[in-house]
């Protein structure tokens, strides 16, 4: 593909170096120049005397690789990364490391933000064994707000300090941003307005380490921590103190698992130098309230029964002596685990282990051959070839952060390297290691340190298919990875319009006309270029895959296409960090292209590393010997774990930025929700069912002669017809009464009607506001006013007419479901009133839904995010959210087939097109008034369709 066709406005790199002396310490040069240490800082920085100090604006030449297969910019702003690291107009996220600015020995991790919105759970005390302190620039009222809902005040975060083991709710001023916890899978962006995002593929860490044994005396003397520090430490050369690890994957026979909980026995050193293992490790006490499992070099105290009933290694109980000592060991002993799947098997293989393993694994399982602990850091043994998308065998290291305890792989050649004789490029000392020999500690390896603080380099594949390397802490998560119409190379993608000869009367089953891969993306313009299948077999019921599934081989050509053209379904896209089953009899791969030969026993489990832009995906059989990278089709294996399903959880989004989990009694809603009751609404195809004479849209004052009886007309009249007579049957009052109340109060927009035959129905029309993305779009829901109306709120049900699309917005559910707090769907607060017996009514039911749901900037109706509302950062997100629901508004105005509304449709979207075709590419978009190039197609397309229908209809 040539370079200029993946050209995209979003970026303007650097150009690149080209001194290959210079290529050559790269890596140095990028320590000297940007590593800056929280405990590094040597006396002469203070002075006002720094010529010997580096410049920090020379920008760093690339790093020595070259890429063969995409274009590598070496994007390093030195602006950039100052600001960053002083914490100027970079946004604090959720796992940051951050520096007090007045205070170089403060370093601590950020626990919630004012932007994140699934860090705001209520009542924070929870979460911490000390009290939650208040900066003295906080005000009290926003502290008692905070602790509270558990939201950061603007401008705020709360941060759990490393150095003097406390948290403070502080202002973001007072703070400078260190590091910013990216991992290889995620997605982001240089700011929350730019267009363009990428996917982080790579990444490399170096951190300070403080050894545990002298956490304390650097606690009370800040400035010795200079002395024992030892500085710019690869993360690949370090392990986890522990060895099992909850949330670590294992393999134990023929099954994969994901350890839930680790137990541990715990020795104990005492002052008078005797060792015990505790009885009990769970009344072991920390003098670190807030460490969660105890680790070598823990101070600790206990009960003397506690130790009494241990079981002593060196010396014996002596009551004389404090409970109080260090832990020497922690040994686990047994594993809690979920088991999430069992390997493939062919017939042709060896029967597996049908049997699923106990949950609880002991010595014997931990120690036996079976049994494996998946680490992803392990590379493979040579260097491999260059993958398509730039992917080498350095890839992954150990994921650390700030407050770890780590210990090194090889601590002989450590002492060795850090042996207090190197130094950094600008001259600065990188310190001494000073190992802890086993004579003095009764034989026990207490060489364990703590990471107080980390460096991480990542890089990242953007969009247009150009790779940079950037310090974590310039980038940004990007706000919408979450859209169904974003999509990044590599993905396998569907397109919307549907394969000829698909039988209708099967809607659970979608067939797409096609199915490819995306190459590249021009996001300004919300268009993908795609290489499509030339055969293949995939179908869907629902989002999932209906096998056998078949990509077959790619066509040569591409084919650019907007984005609303095409869907990424999770079912046929896996990506970087997921964890998969290689089915068996697949055809495996090296990057290279040769058949890669996996004689071991486990060469069926592994992660993925990289999206190819042919269809294939890189997995890493990291539980292989030796490992091996493989190429594989994206239908020959199987998902077994993703991080995302860490927060499986049925949550829905609420008007007033909380959630909660939907626990209601599905057996309520049986008499409303069952098939047979939804014919009372819609025929077969979905369209609404002929009316008889009493039962058509009208109002008191409507012409007779008016043959437009499908639809009424939008100027505000008195829009309900009730039946003259009710059924003397019907005893229950406030049921007869809501119609009548509805007759005289309606607000224009709102449409009612009502059966004389089942008074606790109510079918409601509303026509979208003008000036939202919803104007002139008709929404049809259903009320039922069972007999526990109106003590308690009415049940709804919302027709959705966007075709598998997604939500024509956030509280209006495709499957139905209204979220709403007067419906008792959502959490009630100060803004948001629940359902009042005697009080609420159905009308405000409806004023609720017409204001707070059909809106013009519907995207901050997401779970939380009403509080970034005309926030800057969020504005390309509420446009490209105001984009979407216009299109999936059409088409309802499509299916109600209502002439009048196709007028004024019509009109609307054509003037959308002039102005966006017209409009200079400078010119901001807001997702109504001006739209993207790839909108532009999609709408194009639509106004057609309506025009088509008003031919029809006329």
């Amino acid at each position: 593909m040539d370079d200029d066709s993946n050209e995209n406005p979003d970026t303007t790199p650097p150009e690149e170096s080209t001194d290959r002396e210079r290529q050559a310490t790269w890596f140095e040069r990028w320590l000297a120049q940007l590593f800056e240490d929280r405990f590094l800082w040597p006396p002469h920085l203070d002075d006002a005397s720094t010529e010997a100090t580096p410049s920090r604006h020379e920008r760093p030449p690339p790093p020595s690789a070259l890429y063969t297969y995409a274009r590598h910019v070496p994007y390093f702003s030195a602006a950039s990364t100052v600001a960053a690291m002083d914490g100027e107009q970079v946004p604090f996220c959720v796992e940051d490391s951050v520096g007090l600015k007045d205070d170089k020995f403060m370093v601590g991790v950020v626990d919630r933000t004012f932007g994140d919105v699934d860090s705001h759970e209520p009542r924070p005390q929870r979460d911490y064994g000390e009290d939650i302190e208040r900066h003295r620039d906080v005000p009290k009222e926003d502290f008692g707000a905070f602790m509270k809902t558990g939201i950061p005040p603007r401008g705020t975060v709360l941060v759990s300090w490393q150095s003097e083991l406390k948290t403070e709710l502080i202002p973001e001023a007072q703070l400078k941003l260190l590091d910013r916890a990216l991992y290889v899978g995620d997605v982001v962006k240089r700011s929350a307005k730019d267009h363009i995002s990428g996917t982080v593929i790579g990444s490399r860490a170096v951190c300070t380490l403080l050894p545990l044994s002298m956490r304390d005396d650097t606690q009370r003397n800040p400035a010795a921590a200079d002395d024992v520090s030892v500085k710019a430490v690869p993360a690949e050369e370090l392990l986890h103190v522990h060895e099992y690890n909850e949330g670590a994957l294992v393999i134990y026979k023929d099954w994969v698992g994901k350890v839930e909980q680790v137990y541990d026995e715990v020795a104990v050193r005492l002052p008078n130098n005797s060792v015990v293992i505790v009885e009990t490790p769970d009344d072991l006490e920390p003098d670190d309230p807030d460490v969660d499992r105890l680790s070598v070099g823990d101070t600790v105290r206990t009960k003397k029964g506690n130790l009494r009933r241990g079981r002593w290694k060196y010396g014996a109980f002596n009551p004389n002596v404090q409970p109080k000592g260090t832990v020497v060991e922690a040994r686990t002993v047994s594993l809690n685990v979920h088991w999430l799947a069992r390997r493939f098997i062919s017939s042709e293989s060896v029967p597996a282990d049908h049997i699923e393993p106990p949950s609880d694994l002991y010595t014997d399982e931990l120690e036996s051959a079976d049994f494996h602990v998946y680490d992803a850091a392990r590379g493979t043994p040579t260097v491999l070839p260059t993958s398509p998308n730039d992917i080498d065998k350095s890839y992954h290291v150990a994921e650390l952060a700030v407050g770890d305890r780590v210990k090194f792989k090889d601590l002989t050649a450590a002492a060795v390297k850090y042996d207090g004789t190197r130094s950094l490029p600008n001259g600065y000392p990188v310190g001494k290691l000073k190992r802890i020999p086993r004579t003095e500690t009764l034989g026990y390896d207490m060489n364990v340190f703590l990471v107080m603080q980390t460096h991480t380099q990542v890089t990242v594949q953007w969009q247009d298919l150009t790779i940079t390397e950037d310090m974590s802490q310039t980038l940004i998560p990007d706000p919408n990875v979450g859209d169904d119409d974003e999509v990044w190379p590599g993905e396998i993608v569907c397109s919307v319009e549907q394969r000829q000869g698909h039988d209708p009367t099967t809607s659970w089953l979608t067939e797409p006309a096609k199915v490819g891969v995306v190459q590249s993306v021009k996001s300004r313009d919300r268009i993908a270029t795609v290489r499509w299948f030339e055969t293949f077999n995939v179908r869907f019921a629902g989002e999932d895959l209906i096998p056998p599934v078949e990509t077959g081989r790619l066509l040569d050509a591409t084919e650019d296409v907007s984005l609303y053209d095409i869907r990424s379904t999770p079912s046929l896209n896996r990506r970087r960090g997921d964890f998969v089953l290689i089915h068996p009899d697949s055809a495996l791969y090296k990057i290279n292209g040769e058949l890669a030969s996996t004689t071991n026993a486990i060469n069926w489990f592994g992660e993925v590393l990289d999206l190819g832009l042919d269809g294939l995906i890189t997995v890493r059989l990291g539980a292989a010997l030796p490992v091996i990278d493989v190429r594989v089709r994206i239908e020959r294996v199987t998902l077994v774990y993703s991080s995302d399903m860490d927060n499986q959880f049925d949550f829905m989004p609420t008007l007033d930025g909380e959630s909660i989990e939907d626990d209601e009694d599905s057996e309520d809603d049986s008499e409303f929700d069952t098939d047979s009751f939804n014919e009372m609404w819609v025929d077969m195809n979905g369209e609404p069912i002929g009316a008889t004479e009493d039962e058509d849209w009208s109002t008191e004052e409507e012409d007779a002669d008016d043959d437009d009886v499908s639809m009424p007309d939008l100027i505000p009249q008195e829009n309900i017809d009730t039946s003259k007579t009710t059924p003397e049957a019907h005893s229950d009052n406030e049921r007869k009464e809501s119609p009548l109340i509805l007759r005289n109060s309606l607000p224009p927009g709102i449409y009612v009607r009502t059966w004389e035959s089942r008074l606790d129905l109510i079918r409601v029309l509303m026509i979208g506001p003008s000036d939202t993305p919803y104007e002139y779009a008709p929404f049809i829901i259903d009320f039922y006013l069972d007999s526990s109306y109106p003590s308690q709120a009415p049940e709804a049900f919302f027709h959705s007419w966007t075709e598998g699309n997604g939500p024509v917005n956030p509280n209006l559910y495709e499957d139905g479901k209204i979220c709403l707090s007067l419906l008792g769907t959502w959490h009630a607060d100060e803004r948001n009133e629940s359902w009042s017996p005697g009080k609420s009514t159905l009308l405000q039911v409806l004023v609720s839904i017409m204001g707070l749901v059909l809106v013009k900037e519907p995207y901050y109706n997401e779970a939380g995010y009403d509080v970034h509302r005309s926030a800057p950062e969020t504005k390309l997100s509420s446009a490209l959210y105001t984009e979407r629901a216009y299109f999936k508004a059409r088409a309802f105005i499509a299916h109600a087939l209502a002439p009048k509304l196709l007028d004024k449709a019509i009109v609307a979207a054509t003037s959308i097109l002039e102005r966006s075709e017209q409009g200079s590419d400078e010119e901001e978009r807001d997702g109504m008034n001006k739209i993207s190039l790839g909108a532009v197609v999609m709408l194009k397309r639509q106004v057609a369709k309506l025009e088509a229908l008003k031919a029809k209809a006329t």
